[in-house]
């Protein structure tokens, strides 16, 4: 089809669409033109959803979540998916509105995907119904739409997985004059944009774009957000041989939190010409929880003592195997 064929039709069927927006219709045929359905499958790959939602897929894609099955550390730790009570976490199946989450039948390298938190499992749902938290915009369905569920803005989406860290979310106390942020809070940066984006491989992507109007919504990264160090508050005290770092936990969890793997956070000192590294807190048994305060004693020797001093609190990430900065602070040279 030639370019000029393609506009032409591309825009008879928007004014299709606009005329038939008062009544939100469905695609015809769309099971059959958007869905990846085999034989082994009745689920939809994140490839059939990167369609119309390419933004969410691509931070999807560079996500925990999408290595959650791949992962080195998951594949070492369970003889490659097979100590069974981990592994309903790592590739879920849709989840239901009770009970732990269940290992998928396929796709299994996709991780924690789309259809794990989005596809309807009510009784009685029609076939590829979706759901989340956006409101509808778009005047056509190419699926059916569970709109505006609450589910999606509390932190208990996230409890049947992160069950540790959801019991320490819910005993964690309120920050003063405010409310606890949710899990999607600090996990999911807020972004103002349209529930589908434009894929350039898709000849109607941009039209559904245009038909739809922006609204809030959040991120895919599920990664440690950028203003961490907001939540967790070092204060350095000098003295002449040591140095006494306080830590002030405001998160509305333990530091570290987790189940499984490594979970460790460590102190690092460095001064020009070297550093030192200790032990701060760990799991189990030794995390900080939300908020209390700890303090910690670094003994200063040679160099170090007259030296500005760098400080940096790191959490180990047992999915990616190295240090993330949690909190970072400074003490100058003593004069």
């Amino acid at each position: 089809m030639s370019a000029r064929r393609r506009s032409a039709a591309l825009l008879a069927l928007g004014g299709a669409l606009l005329a038939l927006a008062a009544c939100r219709p469905s695609v015809p045929f769309a099971e059959r033109l958007f869905f990846t359905r085999e034989a082994t499958s009745a689920l939809p790959a994140a490839a059939d959803c990167e369609r119309c939602h390419q933004e969410v897929v691509v931070e999807w894609r560079a996500s925990a979540h999408a290595r959650a099955w791949t992962s080195e550390a998951f594949q070492s730790a369970t003889h490659a998916g097979r100590a069974e009570p981990c592994t309903g976490c790592h590739a879920p199946a849709p989840l239901a509105a009770s009970g732990p989450p269940l290992l998928r039948t396929a796709r299994r390298d996709e991780g924690v995907t789309c259809v794990t938190c989005h596809l309807s499992t009510a009784p009685g749902a029609a076939p590829l119904t979706m759901r989340g938290p956006a409101s509808r915009s778009l005047p056509v369905e190419v699926h059916p739409v569970v709109a505006e569920d609450p589910l999606y803005r509390a932190s208990d989406l996230c409890g049947g997985c992160h069950e540790a860290t959801f019991a320490e979310w819910k005993g964690a106390p309120p920050p003063a004059g405010g409310e606890k942020e949710t899990c999607q809070g600090c996990h999911m940066p807020s972004v103002h944009r349209t529930v589908e984006s434009v894929n350039e491989e898709v000849p109607y992507s941009p039209l559904f774009v245009a038909l739809e109007r922006t609204q809030p919504l959040r991120r895919h990264r599920f990664a440690v957000p950028d203003d961490a160090d907001d939540g967790v508050v070092l204060a350095l005290e000098r003295r002449r041989d040591a140095l006494v770092v306080r830590v002030e936990n405001r998160l509305p969890h333990a530091l570290p939190t987790g189940s499984f793997g490594r979970r460790e956070v460590r102190l690092f000192v460095a001064w020009p010409g070297g550093g030192s590294e200790h032990a701060f807190a760990a799991r189990p048994g030794a995390s900080l929880a939300a908020g209390a305060t700890r303090a910690l004693e670094v003994r200063l020797r040679g160099a170090a003592l007259r030296a500005p001093l760098s400080v940096a609190l790191r959490r180990f990430d047992p999915a990616r195997r190295e240090w993330q900065d949690v909190a970072v602070a400074s003490a100058p040279a003593l004069r």
